[in-house]
């Protein structure tokens, strides 16, 4: 009798510990399906922040074309009131209206459109003069780290405002001409808030192109 009991003491020990065993395994078994599935919803959340940061710049690149068309249309409707009224004159003085005409509108389209200086050559002096500071490295690294926020969040204002002397970036980068002029060449623009001078980027001035060339040639500058 008392070798029976032992045998079922045996078996209930046995049976608890196989229990344990699996509870164990089916344990893990769930860790590992949790972490999958945290792991497949973090990538799912990338996916579709990126895909929204794209929609955005989409957009935004939209409304600015849409804000330099209206202004290209308006200059055009100034310069044909001026032709217009120019051809008026000039017959009323017995002159040639067509020639008033067009001389007055293009004078004035070409004293509203001067020439502008290519905005990447810009971007290569800059590099270029901060390539000669002693400290150009760490300004140029500071430029990278501000610009890549700004490309991947473009909709969040706090990337695109920066107190000019704030210390940190003071030191790195707003004691700098070139710096800042670096800055300004990728839609940056000086503005007084508060009594305080900052470096705002205003959305209307957000353009994915050429915050990727500038990135472009910071990682060339750095290599």
């Amino acid at each position: 009798k008392a070798e029976k009991v032992k045998q079922l003491k045996e078996k209930i020990k046995q049976k608890r510990a196989e229990r344990e065993a699996q509870e164990k395994v089916d344990t893990l078994a769930r860790e590992r399906e949790r972490r999958k599935g945290g792991q497949q919803m973090a990538e799912t959340r990338e996916i579709m922040a990126a895909q929204k940061r794209k929609l955005e710049i989409e957009q935004l690149k939209k409304e600015k074309q849409a804000q330099v068309d209206h202004r290209v249309r308006l200059r055009e409707q100034i310069a044909r009131d001026k032709g217009e009224r120019a051809a008026d004159k000039a017959r009323s003085l017995g002159q040639d209206p067509k020639a008033a005409y067009n001389e007055a509108y293009k004078a004035y389209l070409e004293k509203q459109t001067p020439a502008k200086e290519n905005p990447k050559e810009k971007l290569d002096r800059m590099i270029e003069a901060m390539d000669h500071l002693d400290a150009g490295k760490v300004a140029m690294q500071t430029l990278k780290k501000l610009i890549s926020n700004i490309a991947k969040s473009p909709k969040e204002e706090k990337y695109r405002k920066i107190r000019f002397k704030n210390p940190g970036f003071y030191k790195r980068v707003g004691k700098f001409a070139s710096a800042v002029g670096f800055l300004k060449c990728c839609g940056f623009e000086s503005e007084q808030i508060e009594g305080e001078k900052y470096l705002v980027m205003k959305e209307s001035s957000l353009n994915e192109n050429t915050l990727q060339s500038a990135l472009s040639k910071l990682d060339g500058a750095l290599s």
